[in-house]
Formats: C-alpha cells, structure tokens, sequence
C-alpha cells in the first residue's frame, strides 16, 4: 500500500499541500473537492432535500446552509455524514486499489473511523496555531462565530497521536511550510 493520508483541521494548509502533491505530478484524491461534485447529483440533492428543505434551493445545495447547521445541529450533521460518508469511503477505495503499486494522497478535513478502516501507508496531520487558522478564515470570509464554531467542532475529532505518523507545521512563512512539505516528500524517498 502506497496510499498517504493527509488530514488537518480547516485552515491549516491541506489545499497548498495538495498544490505541491498536484505540480509534482502524484496521484490524489480530494474528499472536499468530491463531495462538492457529489452535491450536484439529483438523487444526493433529494436525499439532503429529505434531511433539511431549507438545504436545497431550487435544483443546488446550499453549501453554506449546511455549513452553518451542521456545527450546531449533531443529528443533521449525523445524518449527512450517513448519507455522505460511505459514498466517500467507497471512493476512496477505488482510488487507493487503482493506484496500488504507485505513491498516491488521499486528503480528508476530518477523519473518523469510516476513512481509518481503509489502510494508509502513513498519516500526516497539517497543523496550524488557531491564531493563524482564525486571521487564514477571515480572509476568506468566514464569520467568526463560524470559524470558532467548526474549529471547536474539529478540535474534538483530532486523531490520537499513536494513529498520526508524520505532522508537517504550519505556523510561518509559505517558503517554510513549502520546505516542510518537499523535505517530507524526499523523506519518503517521492
């Protein structure tokens, strides 16, 4: 197995991350960037509209309805995560089996038992201070009381440190998170 798993709260650096994995030519998977297209199918689109009307406007989910409940509401955010979570382990699978005998990433928000029941090579866990988390979301335009909202939330789902195998900082400068990034990966002999 050469699948990596790359996790880490919002805001730490997983997109620059994949950036790196992506201009260097590897393999990977993004749960975030599925899910987005899994929101586009009719029958996911009804299944939400079923959970929540107020989630669906006209033919499209309203991400940031969702967004704003599921931090505050745990059974819609369970019922979501039932309906969305095994399409995504699934997807995972296929794209793990498919690049078996090749160096892959797979990068997931937060990890729960469903994503570790399938076999990584290594998990790395992108961390940042919440100060930088925080000053990295309100550029973006996240309102703080959401921004404390889903890092409280993913605060409490942090992995244990004996599943966790590498963890790359990312507190300073782009230059230093981009060393740390390529010093992992020559590390790993990629």
């Amino acid at each position: 197995m050469k699948a990596y798993l790359v996790t880490g709260q919002i805001a730490t650096g997983k997109s620059h991350f994949t950036s790196i994995i992506k201009k260097n030519g590897y393999k990977f998977f993004c749960a975030d960037s599925f899910v987005s297209e899994l929101y586009k199918d009719k029958n996911i689109i009804e299944n939400i509209k079923c959970i929540n009307k107020d989630f669906v406007i006209g033919n499209s989910i309203n991400k940031d309805k969702i967004r704003n409940n599921i931090y505050e509401n745990s059974e819609i955010r369970n019922e979501i995560e039932l309906l969305i979570h095994p399409i995504v382990k699934e997807k995972i699978l296929n794209f793990v089996d498919m690049y078996k005998s090749y160096p892959c990433f797979v990068f997931v928000p937060t990890v729960n038992d469903i994503f570790l029941s399938i076999k990584y090579k290594k998990i790395i866990v992108i961390k940042s201070s919440k100060e930088n988390q925080i000053k990295r979301l309100l550029k973006r335009g996240y309102k703080i009381d959401l921004i404390n909202k889903i890092i409280n939330y993913q605060s409490k789902l942090e992995l244990k440190r004996i599943l966790i195998n590498s963890t790359i900082e990312n507190n300073s400068s782009l230059d230093e998170f981009n060393k740390k990034i390529y010093s992992f990966l020559d590390n790993e002999k990629l």
